[in-house]
């Protein structure tokens, strides 16, 4: 069977990675010519995104209040499957995996369903969720290896049944060439300035704080600038205001909120910075750094510690170390030559390792495994 119809299903209240992750791996599913529908909540905030990219996105279920809404999904589910003649449903959520669940066996529907697991919890190994991966579930993706043996730990699993495919990221839609001394300038940044960076939401476990004072550590250094973007979430740009007063020179920060093009930011970069605690189950922002080019210091956290190559493509640093991160970004600093040998590493690993072709059909070829 050359070509499949797939339904991803997705409902997240934001644009973040999982979100990413469903999106993204369907577009490139359909590139390979299988028919592919997205579903979900109708008020996901990237129903519009997902149109931009020629998605068809089903706004019937209500996955994200699935109790309330649990006969309405399953009976959705039910039509749909008669509708479309789909083989694969995949659940990127837990509310969304438990209802294709309880629809396949309630009516007896035959699809395969494929759960992937981008949330940075450990599964739980309650009866519940033994029942649900181990009789109603066909496959599990994971991001991280990190997460696959977590899998293999709690349930009892044959281990052909989990599977490690980390994001890809469709690196060409980064190599647009643009004007950097016209960025810099709008950003209040030197043309001579070396521009350290961290992009991600506003949130204490991204580890700005580190970011901070690391930066305060490196106060001595001429011609760096250190750039912060990101979408207040949890953190507000007051709050890092006054911790760069505190920690680091005012004169050597630019604060931007939320960018609806990162590509900017990526280009006149020439260190990206990592510096989170925890989460990054996928670790969209390292891909899309590699995509550009850039040498990256990151967490040895999750994806992190698996998709960037220590020594070739950057340095990993122990979460929440300050020094460590401070000498890891001196050492670029001072190595041009080392900052362009990391960059162009990171970008051969986006156009081949993590390209979205190889991610789309790694995928295909997992499900096509449960196909009878």
């Amino acid at each position: 069977m050359a070509q499949l119809n797939i339904v991803h299903l997705i409902n997240v209240r934001w644009y973040n990675a999982c979100a990413y992750y469903a999106l993204a791996l369907a577009a490139a599913q359909k590139r390979l010519g299988h028919n592919v529908l997205l579903a979900g909540d109708g008020d996901n905030p990237y129903i519009s995104l997902a149109r931009d990219w020629g998605l068809e996105f089903d706004l019937r279920p209500q996955f994200s209040s699935y109790f309330p809404n649990l006969i309405k999904n399953l009976m959705w589910l039910r039509k749909l499957s008669k509708e479309k003649g789909f083989e694969i449903v995949v659940a990127h959520r837990g509310e969304a995996h438990v209802a294709a669940a309880l629809a396949k066996m309630i009516f007896g529907l035959d699809y395969v369903l494929i759960r992937v697991r981008g949330d940075v919890r450990p599964p739980r190994s309650d009866s519940y969720n033994r029942l649900l991966y181990g009789k109603a579930t066909d496959g599990i993706i994971c991001p991280t290896d990190k997460h696959r043996r977590r899998y293999l730990k709690t349930f009892r699993i044959d281990s052909s049944m989990v599977i490690t495919i980390p994001a890809g990221i469709e690196y060409e839609h980064y190599r647009k060439p643009l004007n950097q001394v016209e960025l810099k300038g709008k950003y209040g940044i030197k043309d001579g300035d070396r521009v350290v960076t961290i992009l991600g939401r506003l949130s204490p476990i991204k580890g700005h704080e580190v970011f901070i004072r690391m930066a305060g550590l490196l106060n001595d250094l001429r011609n760096v600038h250190f750039l912060i973007a990101g979408k207040e979430y949890e953190v507000r740009i007051d709050d890092l205001h006054r911790l760069i007063d505190k920690y680091g020179d005012p004169e050597k920060f630019t604060i931007i909120g939320q960018v609806d093009d990162v590509r900017a930011i990526l280009q006149i970069t020439d260190i990206a910075v990592i510096p989170s605690l925890g989460s990054e189950m996928i670790a969209r922002v390292a891909l899309e750094f590699m995509a550009s080019g850039k040498p990256i210091v990151a967490s040895n956290v999750n994806a992190l510690a698996e998709i960037i190559d220590d020594g070739e493509g950057g340095f990993l640093v122990k979460a929440g170390d300050i020094d460590g991160f401070a000498n890891a970004v001196k050492i670029l600093l001072d190595d041009t030559d080392r900052r362009d040998s990391f960059g162009a590493h990171n970008l051969l690993q986006a156009q081949t390792r993590f390209s979205t072709e190889k991610w789309a059909q790694d995928s295909i070829n997992f499900y096509k495994g449960f196909l009878r």
